[in-house]
């Protein structure tokens, strides 16, 4: 007997164009900075997906793509930094202090 294969589930990411900030491809063609906003996709729905979200890459977002998810996070410890932020703290000012 042969064991099904389950396709890897997968969400959509770029960059905002005006600042940088990440963001994650949501219903009605929209982008969101919450990663718990994404839309979650497989197969043909994601490649459809992936076509509209390119489309944007020329009036708002840049560097589109997708990334696989597991039980609901990013599978990548790349894409994990990408939606948590960084792993160390940043000194952004000399009065800044540590958490």
């Amino acid at each position: 007997m042969s064991k099904k294969t389950v396709p890897a589930l997968h969400v959509i990411s770029a960059n905002r164009l005006t600042d940088g900030v990440v963001v994650y491809r949501c219903g009605e063609c929209t982008w969101s900075e919450a990663f718990s906003d994404a839309l979650v996709l497989s197969g043909e729905s994601l490649e459809d997906e992936l076509v509209l979200a390119k489309a944007d890459e020329v009036s708002g977002v840049v560097g589109v793509y997708s990334h696989e998810v597991s039980d609901g996070a990013p599978a990548h410890i790349r894409d994990r930094i990408r939606a948590e932020g960084p792993t160390v703290l940043y000194k952004t000012s000399p009065s800044a202090k540590a958490h």
